[in-house]
C-alpha cells in the first residue's frame, strides 16, 4: 500500500512538470508568477498583469532620455476637451504626458481664448507670432498650437539630448528631467537665450549644480520651469 502511495505521488509529480514544460515551451506564463517579477517581464506597466495594455515606461526613451521628467503625479485640475487632445500630441512626439499638459496649463490654463501676452504671444499655447509663422500653424487654432507645440518641444529634446545626458553622467539624477527643463527654456526664453546661457555656464570648468545654466536666464523662466516641473532645482 505504502508503494502504491509513493508511485501516485511520483506520477503526479510527473504530470505537473510536463504540463509547466508544455507552457514554457508554448511561451504561456506560469500563474503563480509574483506580481513583482511580472512588472519586470517586456515593457509590462509596473504593477500590471496579464493582459494589461504594453506601454514603454518612459515614453522620452525616443530621444535617449532615461527616468521621468516630471514630479507630477496627476493631470491639470481642468475639464477642457483640449487637455485630452494635449495628451495624444505628447504621445504622438514621444513626450512625457504630464510635463507636456502642465506647460500648457502654465501658459493658459487650457483656455483657447485667453488673451494676448504683454509681449504679444497668442492662443492656448502663447506662441509668439513670429514663432507661430515659422512652424505654418494659425496660433489662434487650439488644434493646430497645441500639436505645434508638442512638435516644438520634441525638436528641443532632440537638439539638447546630449547636453541632458552630459548633466546626468557628471552630477548624477535623470536625463529626461534635464532634457525636458532645457526644453521648457528654450520654449520661455527662446533658443538663443538658451544657447547663450549653457555657454556661459559651462565656459571652463564644471560648475557645482547642474542647473547653473539656469540662473543666466530671466527671472521669468527660473520660476517658468519648476512651476510646471513641480521639481526642486538648486
Amino acid at each position: 500500500m505504502k508503494g502504491r502511495k509513493v508511485l501516485l505521488a511520483g506520477m503526479a509529480c510527473l504530470c505537473v512538470s510536463v504540463s509547466l514544460l508544455w507552457l514554457t515551451r508554448a511561451g504561456a506564463q506560469p500563474l503563480f508568477v509574483d506580481a513583482l517579477h511580472w512588472t519586470t517581464i517586456g515593457n509590462a506597466t509596473p504593477g500590471a498583469g496579464p493582459g494589461a495594455a504594453q506601454q514603454p515606461a518612459n515614453p522620452m526613451e525616443a530621444f535617449g532620455l532615461s527616468g521621468l521628467a516630471s514630479c507630477r503625479t496627476k493631470e491639470p485640475p481642468t475639464r477642457s476637451p483640449w487637455l485630452a487632445v494635449a495628451r495624444t500630441d505628447a504621445q504622438t512626439y514621444h513626450l512625457d504626458p504630464l510635463a507636456f499638459e502642465w506647460k500648457i496649463w502654465q501658459e493658459s490654463g487650457f483656455n483657447p481664448d485667453v488673451p494676448d501676452s504683454p509681449t504679444g504671444a497668442i492662443g492656448i499655447a502663447q506662441f509668439e507670432p513670429a514663432t507661430a509663422q515659422g512652424m505654418g500653424i494659425d496660433p489662434r487654432d487650439p488644434q493646430q498650437a497645441l500639436e505645434a507645440s508638442a512638435r516644438l518641444d520634441a525638436g528641443h529634446l532632440t537638439h539638447d539630448a546630449d547636453r541632458a545626458r552630459q548633466l546626468a553622467s557628471h552630477y548624477g539624477g535623470w536625463s529626461a528631467r534635464y532634457g525636458y527643463a532645457l526644453a521648457l527654456a528654450a520654449y520661455n526664453a527662446g533658443s538663443g537665450a538658451l544657447e547663450s546661457a549653457w555657454n556661459q555656464a559651462f565656459s571652463g570648468a564644471w560648475p557645482s549644480s547642474p542647473w547653473a545654466w539656469l540662473s543666466y536666464l530671466g527671472q521669468q523662466t527660473q520660476h517658468y520651469i519648476p512651476d510646471i516641473l513641480n521639481c526642486p532645482i538648486s
